[in-house]
């Protein structure tokens, strides 16, 4: 079922998922969730609000208050993900820049459609945002595995030695500057 919601609806939706996520660059653990990935918020300095917390975000909440697992994600397994067949990024262009910004890695960028090029063309809903997502972050951990780290952020290392798709759950999708996002990540495994 394809539900469309008006931008007012949407941002309401999303106002109270967002109660479910602690604050933007927090890294509390959360036992359900694991630790947050301490990605630096990349700013290009193309002004969106200056305030923290105001930009536009997509939290991935599954109805437990769970984050959803990026292995589900790519396995197109849903379950209880919050408004999963909504349509998202309403306001975005049809083409965003997704930005890792991995402790310890160099920066990579990601370009993400959020058009459904049917006829005729419309926003992609949540649960394809989450799969579209989940599959740059396992493209980003093949690519980055195997790559130097800086030994300040070891922990962090990701690949066969270190952290896996497996242990990585996508808790939000968020605009830290005009045209580019990044995703919230959390990990599962001890480090």
């Amino acid at each position: 079922m394809d539900h469309h919601f008006s931008d007012e609806v949407v941002k309401a939706m999303v106002g109270h998922m967002d109660s479910l996520l602690p604050p933007q660059g927090s890294a509390l653990p959360s036992p359900q969730n694991g630790v947050c990935v301490p990605q630096r918020s990349y700013s290009a300095g193309a002004s969106l609000d200056d305030h923290p917390g105001n930009q536009p975000r997509v939290p991935f909440i599954r109805a437990d208050g769970s984050y959803l697992p990026v292995k589900e994600a790519l396995a197109g397994v849903y379950g209880s993900l919050i408004h999963r067949d909504s349509s998202v990024l309403g306001e975005a262009g049809p083409v965003v820049n997704i930005r890792f910004e991995w402790p310890g890695y160099q920066s990579k960028d990601y370009l993400l459609r959020t058009i459904d090029w049917c006829v005729p063309p419309k926003k992609i809903p949540l649960r394809t945002l989450a799969t579209k997502v989940a599959g740059l972050v396992k493209t980003f951990v093949e690519v980055t595995q195997g790559k130097p780290i800086d030994p300040n952020h070891a922990m962090w290392r990701v690949g066969q030695d270190g952290i896996r798709v497996e242990h990585l759950r996508l808790a939000a999708f968020e605009q830290v500057s005009a045209g580019t996002w990044q995703t919230r990540l959390f990990c599962m495994t001890p480090h």
